[in-house]
């Protein structure tokens, strides 16, 4: 009988504490205890900080505003590596474009431009069937106001493009010592003596009178030279100062 009652008692004395336990769960703060505050939406949270229901929220442009902000912003004629011997696009305002190689009578691709929705892009849809009989559309991107992203060539306004074939094509040699290394520079490819041979791209003259040129080696993404090209004839390279002069041979 007395072991009955002990577990009872256990029981008993569970069942209270369990009690006590849920009346301290329950208790509210003391009056000395504020809670936090909720701060509203149209509440700042610090002096000179807007409220969230003070910053507008743009929304997202639909793809004929987006089409119609491209072409004014691209309107006009680019060339290819901002070069005026190479590839010239022309973007009119009225949504079509036509390329023309340097020293062509007529363009050898043209058509209209257009928003691709599924890939979020700018495309040129040409009209004519070249190379396989297939016509073809070309990416198209805008980089800065004066730089234009072809299907990963970069094009440059026709005002801060020239002719690399009258202007680079020739020897540049170190210091003009035909005894150093040199660059051999064929229109829109370079060559240095010591080894190395890629592209050239002209990104355009914050001046009207120096021009930057990267020099790329083939199948790199970052150029392995750049140069200032003055006026004057000189090619400076940014990074070690260093002068290449043209010398005819």
């Amino acid at each position: 009988m007395k072991k009955y009652l002990a577990v009872f008692l256990v029981f008993v004395l569970v069942l209270s504490l369990i009690g006590c336990g849920k009346e301290e769960e329950n208790e509210i703060l003391p009056s000395d205890e504020e809670p936090c505050e909720s701060v509203e939406d149209d509440e700042t949270i610090e002096d000179g900080e807007p409220s969230y229901s003070e910053i507008d929220i743009v929304p997202d442009k639909n793809p004929e505003e987006l089409l119609a902000d491209f072409i004014a912003n691209a309107e006009g004629e680019w060339h290819r590596n901002g070069d005026t011997s190479d590839v010239k696009l022309t973007i009119y305002t009225d949504g079509t474009f036509t390329m023309i190689y340097e020293g062509d009578a007529k363009p050898y691709d043209h058509g209209t431009i257009s928003y691709d929705s599924d890939y979020e892009s700018i495309f040129l849809d040409g009209e004519e069937k070249i190379y396989d009989g297939n016509s073809y559309s070309y990416s198209c991107s805008m980089m800065s106001d004066d730089m234009l992203d072809l299907v990963g060539k970069q094009c440059i306004r026709a005002a801060e493009s020239f002719n690399f074939r009258e202007r680079l094509t020739g020897h540049w040699y170190l210091d003009g010592d035909t005894d150093s290394r040199y660059f051999k520079l064929d229109g829109s490819d370079w060559y240095l003596s010591e080894g190395g041979m890629g592209s050239i791209t002209n990104v355009g003259s914050e001046n009207g009178e120096t021009y930057e040129l990267h020099f790329y080696e083939m199948y790199e993404e970052d150029p392995s030279y750049v140069f200032e090209f003055s006026e004057d004839g000189v090619l400076t390279e940014k990074n070690t100062g260093e002068t290449y002069q043209p010398i005819d041979e």
